[in-house]
């Protein structure tokens, strides 16, 4: 299984790709998108529970 996951999301000022370019990238490649934080611990869950 491939998941494309943009990570750091809370550095929204250093933000290189757009949370739009980066779902449509995933649409294209008819894979899951997922944004995440370690830091604020936003989506780690989430990405634990699509490699399982």
């Amino acid at each position: 299984m491939k998941v494309l996951i943009g990570n750091k999301c809370e550095l929204e000022s250093d933000r290189v790709v757009s949370r739009a370019r980066g779902e449509e990238f995933a649409a294209e490649l008819e894979i899951p998108f997922l944004e995440t934080s370690c830091k604020t611990n936003h989506n780690i869950k989430q990405v634990i529970y699509l490699a399982v």
